[in-house]
């Protein structure tokens, strides 16, 4: 994952919903954070996904919040850079 828009379609995959509201936890306190997670591993369990399935994209999400637009000018850094 590597641009947001990836996070929100691996959350549309495998949620359903989009995932883009959850990206920054900016102005949220911790009570809508801590329902936003838990109805998304309750979505993974309804899908019948298993749950360490579930703890590693949630972890891979989570690490990813904040820097998303860091590692996208990365990226694009490097592109520009090679061309």
């Amino acid at each position: 994952m590597v641009y947001q828009e990836d996070i929100i379609k691996i959350a549309l995959y495998f949620r359903g919903r989009s995932a883009g509201r959850a990206m920054s936890g900016k102005g949220k306190s911790l009570s809508i954070l801590q329902k936003l997670k838990d109805i998304f591993f309750e979505s993974f369990k309804d899908k019948g996904h298993p749950e360490q399935l579930s703890q590693e994209v949630h972890r891979q999400i989570e690490s990813f919040t904040g820097i998303a637009h860091s590692a996208s000018y990365t990226v694009e850094s490097y592109q520009s850079l090679y061309l």
